[in-house]
């Protein structure tokens, strides 16, 4: 009853992916010793459970798939998904938001509303003024 508690409670929180997979594994071969066993899905639900919503992408793909994944099949793709992750913290660069004050200037021209769309080679938004989106009947 133990090993079941603490295999349900397990979190991932500051260890790294090896750690805790190997701590999933762990209290299942402990379960499994005493004569409880652990199906795979039950090691893949405490597995996925464990873990925060950094690897909610991941959780999400795996719970909504009609494949059914083996624990051997997890336990790869989070390794990957974590190993994934430390590349792209370790290629962005620490940089600092510097701010700097300016003297007030009134402005010189007027604001034009504009609204946030998709870029064209890019997923991040781009501002387009909203005149833009307007079909103009006075041209016509």
């Amino acid at each position: 009853m133990f090993y079941r508690r603490a295999l349900h409670s397990q979190r991932k929180v500051d260890m790294s992916m090896k750690e805790f997979l190997l701590k999933i594994k762990s209290y299942c071969d402990n379960l499994a010793s005493c004569g409880g066993a652990i199906s795979a899905h039950e090691n893949i639900t405490a597995m996925l459970n464990g873990l925060s919503f950094e690897y909610e992408p991941i959780v999400s793909i795996i719970l909504a798939s009609q494949h059914a994944y083996t624990v051997q099949g997890v336990t790869a793709m989070l390794l990957d998904v974590e190993a994934r992750q430390q590349v792209i913290l370790a290629e962005t660069p620490n940089s600092a938001n510097l701010v700097s004050q300016q003297p007030a200037q009134p402005s010189t021209y007027t604001s034009v509303p504009t609204i946030l769309t998709p870029g064209p080679h890019t997923t991040s938004l781009t501002q387009q003024p909203l005149l833009e989106k307007i079909p103009h009947t006075m041209d016509q």
